[in-house]
């Protein structure tokens, strides 16, 4: 009985401990979204991220600024000065929304402009969910919008005959230690597709977690105001439970350095 209390003391210090540590995270970030109103960023801005976005999405495709256009009125600069966004995703959304202009005169937004103009306490509880996207991996989710995916390399299949080769020389070099000089060929050649498979990856890596705060963060914008609801984006939500399940599953690790080297391999 002793040890039931003493264990459920603790678990309630921690909850309350983790409880203070939320509150005074939340109340810190409050100060920097206040801080941070109407004014220019001072963050470094890059494009080659930021337009990731408008550059996967072609659809509904009205026209797009040319880049003998972009060069003379200064559009990175200008973009930079009216860029207020907190989440990368938003960063890039604002990008294609200013490079693509539209013909539609009505634009939805307008209302939300409305509403977060009335109601402040809103307005920051929105930007509080929106800065959990605010981290440079938020990047890569349009990476995922791309029509075709990676594909396996057509020498794919000999990476069954590059083990075999490799194996064999490494039984063998016990009696003929003069293959262990031979075995420097395949080992620089699997370093190679080692670090050009994880470039690859880098992009899934990145991008899987991101994409699933993307959820978690839209789930709770649909239910802070009837104006936030949209059916278009609840039925994504419901189409992407199945890839939430699947991915709690998986950790990933995108830590670098040797120690995730070493322990990359040892997996």
């Amino acid at each position: 009985m002793e040890y039931l209390t003493i264990g459920t003391v603790i678990i309630i210090l921690v909850l309350l401990v983790i409880h203070r540590l939320n509150k005074r995270r939340t109340k810190k970030n409050l100060e920097k979204i206040r801080s941070a109103w109407s004014k220019p960023k001072t963050d470094s801005f890059h494009f080659d991220n930021i337009k990731r976005y408008a550059d996967a999405v072609e659809e509904n495709r009205f026209h797009r600024l040319t880049d003998q256009t972009i060069e003379d009125i200064d559009f990175y600069e200008l973009f930079k000065f009216i860029d207020r966004t907190t989440s990368k995703v938003g960063q890039q959304f604002l990008f294609r929304k200013v490079i693509e202009p539209t013909n539609n005169f009505e634009d939805k937004s307008e209302r939300l402009i409305q509403l977060f103009s009335k109601d402040k306490h809103l307005k920051e509880q929105i930007q509080l969910e929106l800065l959990k996207l605010s981290h440079n991996d938020a990047y890569s989710i349009s990476s995922l919008l791309k029509s075709g995916l990676l594909e396996k390399p057509w020498w794919f299949k000999l990476l069954i005959l590059d083990i075999v080769i490799v194996a064999s020389l490494i039984i063998l070099s016990f009696k003929f230690q003069v293959l262990l000089i031979i075995l420097i060929i395949p080992f620089t050649i699997n370093m190679f597709l080692h670090y050009w498979n994880k470039s690859n990856a880098f992009q899934f890596i990145r991008s899987f977690p991101q994409l699933n705060l993307l959820i978690y963060v839209a789930k709770t914008l649909t239910k802070k105001d009837d104006l936030l609801s949209d059916k278009s984006v609840e039925a994504s939500i419901s189409d992407l439970n199945s890839f939430q399940r699947k991915i709690s599953l998986i950790k990933f690790d995108i830590g670098g350095g040797i120690q995730s080297e070493l322990s990359l391999f040892a997996s």
